[in-house]
């Protein structure tokens, strides 16, 4: 593990403590922060800026020519957060957004911060929201600010965490394990605040001390810090909807994107997936071709695979909720009863549609990864083996924690063909069931119109067509 200083190397910054509209001296403390580290481009977020002014963290920094993006959900603070600032200097610089951010949806600070046009890497973000503050810093994906400020409840246990839009607020030790999580130091502590530096900025505030650190607490840095890659096997022609979904979740997500073609789909995939890892990613996102899903800013199903995973530290695999195609059930099998109100459903097979991969796993799989093999009969009929079925085997035998999560969804993207009926309203067949048996029984046919008006004569008398271009 890294070695990063303990408390005592930081005590200077709670000396430096003092109040201008702060509340316990955090406005000091700041200062000595950014006195010490600079500033890259003076962008500060207040989540839960009140009034903008009582108890304000940002309020100075404003003052003083820094940008302010700020966030307030309720009417009557916003009211007067709008009135501070529509008649200032700063109104120019400052941005406010009267916004309820949802803790359940990753990316809800992100997609405010894109509508401000907010720098990824922004100085501050103050985090202080009397309750979900741990879940909004949990869900800060695409944005990583130099420094960063969560309130917690000193009341409260140390290891609480509050529901997801439930009651309570987290206690002091899990605001830290989450930070240290996301690559963050804890440099400084107020009565009710943590403060946190990207961790490879700690050294720069930290002073020589010669006492021992006799907090017991101190967090140690975890080897693995999410470095996301997505891998994907195409043909040469595909699913524009596909691409779509791709180019802008992983955008709005600053990952990297491996894309293989070949005549092979396990070989391209493959060679991806050695690619992402060669290049230092750890988590590893594979996609197929035939798959749409949700990519807003404030509901990407990439940013909750990720989340998951980093939640589930004991899980190697988790796979999507996709149904196969052709009305087939889901794309998954387990060998115990299923309980579906559970977050994760452990299983044995999965696929590929959007699954996300430690990439530690692929070190425990025998090569090849993806193997094939005919049926008793040297045919590639039923009781095969097929690429992605033997890749599930080989992760079986090496005993590797694949789960499945139904509160991520994606669809199946498949060719169908549309026959108008005998009521002259779409039939929709699959393309595959076309070549088997042709033309479905429920087309419109003729001939059986005409047996019915026979049989009744009043079916003569049908409303106009409508005909469409």
């Amino acid at each position: 593990m890294t070695s990063l200083p303990g408390r005592a190397a930081f005590r200077w910054l709670e000396d430096r403590a003092y109040n201008v509209y702060s509340q316990f001296g955090e406005d000091g403390i700041l200062a000595a922060i950014f006195e010490k580290l600079g500033t890259c481009n003076k962008w500060v977020l207040e989540c839960g800026a009140s009034d903008g002014v009582f108890f304000s963290n940002s309020r100075k920094l404003i003052e003083e020519g820094w940008f302010g993006v700020l966030v307030e959900a309720d009417p009557a603070q916003f009211e007067k957060l709008t009135a501070l600032y529509a008649s200032t200097l700063e109104a120019e610089r400052v941005q406010l957004f009267q916004h309820r951010v949802s803790s359940s949806e990753p990316g809800g600070l992100d997609v405010i911060l894109s509508a401000a046009n907010a720098p990824r890497s922004l100085d501050l973000a103050i985090i202080d929201v009397d309750g979900q503050d741990y879940w909004l810093f949990n869900s800060l994906l695409k944005h990583r600010p130099q420094v960063v400020m969560v309130e917690y409840d000193p009341n409260a246990p140390v290891d609480f965490v509050p529901p997801i839009n439930g009651e309570g607020q987290a206690g002091k030790k899990a605001i830290i394990d989450l930070g240290v999580g996301k690559m963050y130091w804890p440099v400084a502590m107020t009565t009710t605040n943590i403060i946190f530096v990207q961790q490879e900025l700690a050294h720069a505030l930290a002073e020589p001390v010669d006492e021992p650190d006799g907090d017991a607490a101190q967090p140690q840095v975890p080897a693995f810090e999410p470095r996301v890659a997505a891998v994907m096997s195409t043909p040469r022609i595909g699913f524009l909807s596909t691409m779509d979904c791709i180019g802008l979740a992983i955008h709005r997500l600053g990952m990297s994107w491996f894309r293989g073609e070949g005549a092979f789909w396990s070989h391209a995939l493959t060679r991806g997936i050695e690619s992402a890892i060669k290049s230092g990613h750890n988590l590893i996102v594979t996609i197929d071709y035939d798959s749409i899903f949700e990519h807003d800013p404030t509901n990407n199903a990439i940013a909750k695979l990720i989340c998951l995973m980093m939640d589930n530290p004991d899980v190697d695999v988790i796979v999507a909720g996709q149904m196969k195609r052709e009305g087939g059930p889901l794309l998954a099998t387990t060998k115990q009863e299923v309980k579906l109100l559970e977050p994760l459903i452990p299983i044995q097979q999965g696929h590929f549609g959007l699954t996300i991969f430690r990439a530690s796993v692929f070190d425990r799989l025998k090569k090849p990864w993806f193997y094939e093999q005919p049926n008793e009969n040297g045919e590639w009929n039923e009781n095969r083996i097929d690429a992605d079925i033997g890749f599930w085997k080989n992760c079986e035998e090496a005993n590797i924690n694949v789960q499945m999560s139904l509160d991520v969804l994606i669809g199946h993207l498949e060719l169908v063909v549309t026959w108008p009926g005998q009521d002259l309203k779409p039939v929709y067949q699959p393309i595959n069931n076309w070549r088997d048996v042709g033309k479905p029984s429920e087309a419109f046919d003729r001939q059986r119109v005409l047996a019915a008006v026979r049989a009744n004569p009043a079916l003569l008398y049908s409303p106009k067509l409508e005909m469409g271009g």
